[in-house]
């Protein structure tokens, strides 16, 4: 994930966080809260750059998905993960919800 955060009061400022995938779950969900708190208490404007869409549902409130470089979908995140509107993002979204269902089922490689 790559975060880069503004406000009125501050610098340009980013954080290279791309390793938070292979975080323990606790510690990932502690650098979310983080990161929320950093928001709200900075009024911080985020940009996340992830493909973890977990984190996404979590921290975002908009969501634009890239393919191949490009914009594909653009959406409010609670319309993105309920209706996706491209071919490209539905893709994605299944993708994400069969692995989640493999790695509750206890399959696959150790997590």
């Amino acid at each position: 994930m790559r975060l880069v955060s503004s406000s009125p009061t501050c610098r340009n400022s980013s954080a290279d966080c791309s390793r938070t995938t292979a975080l323990d779950a606790t510690v990932q969900y502690q650098v979310i809260q983080t990161l929320r708190r950093l928001n709200k208490e900075r009024n911080l404007a985020m940009l996340v750059i992830t493909h973890d869409l977990g984190m996404v549902a979590e921290l975002c409130d908009r969501v634009y998905v890239m393919n191949g470089g490009k914009v594909v979908e653009s959406a409010d995140v609670f319309a993105l993960f309920d209706a996706p509107q491209n071919a490209y993002t539905a893709s994605l979204l299944a993708a994400a919800r069969r692995l989640h269902q493999t790695k509750a089922l206890g399959v696959g490689p150790a997590t």
